[in-house]
């Protein structure tokens, strides 16, 4: 009984630390496909002027350098956000391995991040601003956000678990 305990334990750990790597790879990934989504103005929302309103005086303008010190402050943001939700799957949904649990997950973090946080923060909905298509990537990119991260996690964890039982 002991021998399994010290081997659940053992196996939780090696997902944990895979699940914040999968969070790394997650974030970086991520926001690399909402910028070049933005940049062919497939989504609407630009988090580097939302970053840089956030973070910099309203006069403050940037050149190029100025730019790519945006895009590393996003990522980073995004990674911490990315590893902070990785270890929350982990922590709920290791066990099910179903890809559309993962789908749901990135539904309802879309729908916590697109529509919960503006409401709280700004006081109205930011549904109303953009276009039908900003609303139709952005969840579609949480989606596959949410799978990626879901998938991953539950395949690493019974991966781990039937090494276990083989031994």
């Amino acid at each position: 009984m002991e021998k399994n305990e010290h081997a659940n334990k053992k196996i939780n750990r090696k997902v944990f630390g895979k699940s914040i790597l999968v969070g790394l790879i997650a974030g970086i990934i991520f926001s690399l496909f909402f910028l070049v989504l933005h940049y062919f103005t497939l989504i609407e929302i630009d988090i580097l002027t939302s970053i840089k309103k956030g973070f910099f005086k309203d006069g403050a303008t940037f050149n190029w350098y100025g730019k790519i010190m945006l895009v590393i402050i996003v990522g980073m943001i995004s990674i911490i956000v990315s590893v902070v939700l990785s270890l929350v799957y982990f922590a709920i949904f290791k066990k099910i391995n179903i890809w559309y649990i993962g789908a749901l997950y990135g539904v309802c973090i879309w729908s916590i991040l697109y529509i919960g946080i503006p409401l709280l923060v700004y006081g109205n909905v930011i549904v109303a601003h953009y276009s039908v298509h900003t609303h139709i990537n952005t969840l579609c990119l949480f989606v596959l956000y949410g799978t990626f991260i879901g998938y991953t996690i539950s395949f690493e964890y019974e991966n781990e678990m039937h090494h276990a039982m083989q031994k």
